[in-house]
């Protein structure tokens, strides 16, 4: 950390002893003379002070700043040139900047960049429709690819469909030929109740109890009538 500190302090001195150097002997307005025997301490004077100089100064730094300022934004409208737009637009588009920064000194680079900000704007608006129309086809060939795949698919259960409404109607017809060929079943005779329950011997029961009956009577009716003769 130390040895950045002096490397940085060291920089720092040189590059002030370097202005130093540097300055301005007389003042360039009157030719006064200035900055002569300066220490590390002293500050590098401009002018000499005078009302005259110090506004001349003042015009000159006004002037400096305004070439740097066209400066730059010569080199802007430049590199965005370089980076989108192609050789024949390049030269078109700095052709304007150089006359409008003719044309006016004060303001024509400031009227040359928000030229370029127009463009940008245009381009940025015809990249985004160049986008979505990309987006656009992408998401067309999306939904055909699976329209097909949907078309393939119902086209798949018909065919299933078919099948097994073919086995149904097979199975069905084999059913009913097999009913066709089997005999109809006999119905079983039923009695009535009463009949189903009768004793097959009982008739002769009853008429055996019946002729029992009568021989007795008729012996009876043998025997009244011989007491009455007697």
């Amino acid at each position: 950390m130390s040895t950045n500190y002096s490397s940085m302090y060291e920089q720092e001195r040189k590059r002030k002893a370097e202005e130093r150097r540097n300055a301005p002997r007389e003042c360039p307005t009157c030719g006064v003379p200035m900055n002569q025997n300066l220490s590390e301490w002293d500050r590098i004077r401009t002018n000499c002070g005078a009302d005259k100089c110090r506004k001349a100064a003042s015009r000159a730094n006004l002037a400096e700043r305004k070439r740097q300022a066209r400066t730059d934004a010569r080199q802007r409208v430049l590199s965005y040139c370089e980076q989108h737009l192609d050789v024949q637009q390049r030269t078109a588009v700095m052709e304007m900047c150089d006359s409008l920064m003719t044309y006016n000194y004060d303001e024509g680079h400031e009227v040359a960049e928000q030229v370029i900000h127009v463009i940008e704007a245009k381009r940025c608006k015809h990249d985004r429709i160049s986008t979505l129309e990309q987006n656009a086809v992408v998401w067309q060939r999306r939904a055909q690819a699976s329209e097909r795949q949907l078309k393939a698919r119902i086209e798949e259960l018909e065919a299933e469909l078919e099948l097994f409404n073919g086995l149904h109607n097979t199975i069905h017809g084999i059913a009913i030929q097999q009913l066709e060929w089997q005999p109809d079943p006999e119905e079983p005779t039923t009695l009535p109740p009463s009949e189903a329950n009768v004793d097959p011997d009982r008739p002769h029961a009853v008429l055996s109890n019946a002729r029992i009956q009568l021989d007795d009577d008729s012996q009876d009716e043998e025997d009244d009538m011989e007491m009455e003769d007697e």
